[in-house]
Order: structure tokens, then sequence, then C-alpha cells
């Protein structure tokens, strides 16, 4: 118990450090992963370094790489800009209209970036068609987080690279697809849900009045041909082999994955004149992000060395079979409100086998509550994917009233997820 309340600590500590410096969060990680190794643990720095997740940095960098040609050459901005021009003159759908266009285009795979792409035309479709402007931050958080689960998307494909260093593919590939189905569908009851509440399907606003978009030029209409291309490999072979297996299926779903299309789609991209790779790099590769990430989960990295797992596992192992999912994503949810949920995987996820077999739970189910539920959180306005929502904000006045809101739908659902695995356990166990 000792050596989990200083590595609490040390968390609170590069948290702290690096938010009053305003250095990167990560840093302060590896120099107190460094620290505690030799203190705590007695391991020489080689071996406190070993913990730097390759896997997930590779996984991070390689899906943002490809997907930043798409940004760089502004295809997804004409993609968004014509989703929401599709759905202009049906004035109930405007809010929906945001929930789609941000589910699509995180389902295209950027889905880290889908809520800054559409925050100005949401905030502005809000405010002309007179809807709260707080449905239109739900409409695109929650549209990018419904299908982020999946294994095709950015944040999915982190998720599935983290299990692998647990569980082998067959069981990470069935988690990832378990997680992404039951998130989107959260995702949608909560957001029709708040939608109702607030009135937003009976605005009285002015109709929306758009310009039609332009169409993609030579350039986007290859990328997005690509993106639509790398999709279909990703997912086709999977569908075709749960309805009828066949070796052939089996053989692409095995050894053509995420990183191996990726990487090479990336560099046609370049070579095809679709966007300078390294501008791509300098530019919409999130490099603070990723040393963040990759910087705490290398301390993380020391949880199983101090004892901080066994002792988590404990206290997890201690509560009902039925009442485990809950509190692993109750958990999840907490520690989402400090640290990115990347950095959360590879903390629990280790905990995951004696877990299921202690209590009984399917592990897709405990999985989800560790890698989703790290993300209903995330709608705080202090985390990635609630900032990112807010980027458009067209005032400082309107931008604090949204934050209070965000934070107190982030509290709801670190609550309300917990409860919804309850049911998933009850269901499926």
């Amino acid at each position: 118990m000792t050596n989990l309340i200083i590595f609490l600590v040390a968390i609170v500590i590069a948290i702290i450090g690096g938010t009053k410096t305003k250095t990167n969060i990560g840093v302060w990680g590896i120099a107190l992963a460094l620290i505690l190794g030799f203190t705590v643990v007695g391991l020489p720095a080689t071996k406190v370094l070993a913990n730097f997740p390759t896997t997930l940095f590779f996984n991070f960098f390689i899906a943002c790489l490809f997907y930043g040609f798409a940004q760089a050459n502004g295809t997804m901005m004409v993609l968004a800009k014509k989703l929401m021009y599709f759905f202009r003159n049906v004035q109930w759908m405007a809010p929906v209209t945001l929930f789609l266009s941000a589910l699509i285009i995180s389902a295209c795979g950027s889905d880290i970036t889908a809520s800054i792409m559409l925050s100005p035309m949401a905030f502005g479709l809000a405010l002309e068609m007179g809807f709260s402007p707080f449905v239109a931050v739900c409409g695109i958080w929650g549209g990018s987080m419904a299908v982020m689960m999946f294994p095709w998307t950015t944040t999915g494909s982190i998720n599935f690279g983290t299990m692998l260093g647990t569980v082998d593919a067959a069981q990470a590939t069935s988690a990832v697809y378990f997680a992404g189905a039951t998130q989107l569908i959260f995702c949608a009851v909560e957001f029709i849900i708040i939608c109702l509440i607030t009135g937003a399907f009976k605005a009285k606003g002015e109709r929306a009045v758009m310009e039609k978009p332009d169409d993609f030029n030579p350039v986007q209409k290859k990328t997005f041909i690509v993106i639509v291309i790398s999709l279909i490999i990703l997912v086709l072979p999977n569908i075709i082999q749960l309805i009828a297996p066949n070796g052939f299926t089996q053989w692409i779903s095995k050894n053509i994955g995420n990183q191996v299309l990726w990487a090479v789609l990336a560099i046609y991209l370049h070579i095809s004149k679709c966007g300078d790779m390294m501008n791509v790099m300098t530019t919409k590769v999130p490099w603070n992000t990723i040393i963040l990430t990759c910087g705490m989960a290398t301390m993380f990295g020391l949880a199983s060395p101090m004892g901080v797992v066994d002792t988590m596992g404990e206290l997890i192992k201690s509560v009902p079979g039925v009442a485990v999912a809950m509190v692993l994503g109750f958990a999840a949810a907490f520690l989402s409100f400090f640290v990115s949920g990347a950095i959360i995987g590879p903390f629990f996820i280790p905990l995951v086998p004696t877990l299921a077999a202690v209590s009984g739970v399917p592990m897709n189910i405990l999985l989800t509550a560790v890698v989703a539920g790290s993300g209903v959180s995330s709608v705080s306005p202090v985390s990635q994917g609630g900032a990112s929502a807010l980027t458009g904000c067209p005032t400082e006045e309107l931008r604090s009233k949204m934050m209070g809101r965000q934070m107190t739908l982030a509290i709801i659902n670190a609550i309300i997820y917990p409860l919804y695995l309850l049911l998933l356990t009850v269901l499926f166990k």
C-alpha cells in the first residue's frame, strides 16, 4: 500500500510540475520513473527506460502520419463541409447532423481531430438555428467518441496494440469490436437524451444558410479514395471472416494490420504528391501528446515492479464479481480526469486476465471497462477531447459556460458509465 501511495503522489507531481513549469508532463513522467526506479525498486536506468512503450509510440505516430495527409491537404475539411451542407435543410436534424458528421469523420480514421475540424461550424450552426451550444459540443464530442474504439481508428489501433501485450490477437480483436459497439450505443443514447432535455429537436431559429462547398480537388479526391480503400482492407476481411471463415481473408486479417497498411499508404501519398511527408510530420503529428502519453506510460511501467498492480488487483478482487467491471470502469474514468486515456490502458489491461478468471466476467467486458471507461470522461474541458470541442467557441463568456457544463457531464459519465458496465455484465456474464 505504501508503494501505491508513492506512485499516486508521483503522478500528481508530474501533472502539477508539468503544468506549473509549462513543460511536457511526459518528460516529468520519465524523470520520475528514473528516480522511482533506482530509489524504490532498485532498477538501473536502462531497465526503467525499457518500459518506454515502443508499440504505443509507433501506433500513435503512424496513425497520425497517415491521416495527417488528409488534414494537411484539406480533404477532411471538405468532407466535413459536405456533410454539414447535405443536412442543412432539415431543421430538426441540425443537432443530429453534428453527431453524424463527427461520427463519419471519426470512422474515416481521423477521430482525434474530428472535433477540431467541426467545432467552428458546430457553434455557428447552434447559434444560427437556436439550439444550445452545449448540444453542439456534445454532438461533435459524442460523434467522434462513438466509433473511436473500433480498430481502424487512431485510438482504436492504439488500444489494440496495447492489448496485444496481454492477450492474443483474437481476444484483442473481439474486445475492440465489443468496446466499439457498446460505446456507439452509449454515446448515441446519451446524445439523444441531451437533445430531448434541452429541446434541441424543437429549435425555432433561422434555417442555416450555407454556401455549397467546393468539390474535392484531384489531390483531395485521391487522398479520400486511399482512405476508403484502407478502411475496406481493414474492415471487410474481418466481416467476411465472421460470416464465412476462409484462408484468404484470415491471412489478410492476420498479416495486413493497421501499422503495415498505414505505413505503406503514407509513403504512397507522399510519392503521389498528395502532401509533403516532412511537413505532415512536423505540423500534423501531435508530438507533444505522443511524448506526454509515452512518458507517463514509462512511469506507469513501474506499476508492476513496485507492486502497485498487485495492490490494485487485490483491491478490485475484493468486490463482488458482478461489480468488477463497474469498479474498473469507474477507476479508469476517474484517472482519465488527470492523465490521457492512452496511459490508463497499459496500467489496467495487465490486470484483466486475472480479474476475468477470479470474477467470471468475460474479458471483453473488462477490457471495454478500461479502454472505453477512460474515454467517457474525456468531455472534460481539461482533457484533449473536451478541449478540442471548444476550439471554435466564439466568445470567452460562452466558453466559460460550456466548460462548467462539460465538467458536469464528465462527472455524470464517470458515474453512469460504470452502471452501464454493470448492465453489460448482467447481460453477457
